[in-house]
């Protein structure tokens, strides 16, 4: 028990025995169930204010169009383009090339293409404005890559390059490709 919690449970005993000086343990046993009921009360009201307080941010983010949990919005929220609108609908990422092999000290570009509803893909460089690439080495001591997409191999191994591809509005998509390091036939 908290130093100060016991401090206040023996000061409440001690006034409440100082009133009733007979029963000392039934004034100590009080002030205990007077603190705690405190405690569940206060409980109980932070509980609440955090489950008020994610509902509203729940709702001011579905209002604002942002996804509803986390950074990236499912992709069924995303509808295909009215009959007379022309502009495509992201549904997914890829990345070029998919596998490779490369030998130490060389370098490889990786190109990621978002994958529209037609069905065509579009490279990211024509979507720049809108979307941003991050790209992530999973073991940069084996491989590194740079924020341009170029791998530089660095020691034999494999590694998973992960691009996450994302626009301002908060929709996004992940792609990965396979490096591999090694002897290059």
């Amino acid at each position: 028990m908290n130093h100060s919690v016991r401090d206040r449970i023996t000061a409440e005993a001690a006034a409440l025995a100082d009133q009733h000086p007979v029963d000392v343990a039934r004034a100590a046993e009080a002030g205990t169930r007077k603190l705690r009921k405190r405690y569940l009360l206060l409980t109980a009201v932070a509980i609440g204010v955090v489950v008020v307080l994610s509902v509203g941010v729940f709702f001011w983010r579905a209002a604002s169009g942002a996804p509803a949990w986390g950074p990236f919005a499912p992709v069924a929220s995303q509808t295909a383009p009215a009959s007379g609108d022309s502009s495509p609908v992201a549904v997914g990422l890829r990345i070029d090339p998919a596998q490779v092999l490369l030998a130490p000290g060389s370098v490889q570009n990786l190109t990621t293409f978002l994958v529209l509803d037609t069905g065509g893909s579009v490279a990211t460089n024509q979507v720049q404005v809108r979307w941003t690439v991050e790209w992530a080495s999973s073991d940069e001591s084996v491989a590194a890559i740079d924020h341009d997409g170029v791998v530089h191999a660095l020691r034999p191994g494999s590694v998973t390059i992960r691009a996450i591809a994302e626009e301002r509005g908060g929709i996004g998509f992940t792609a990965t490709s396979r490096v591999t390091v090694g002897r290059v036939p």
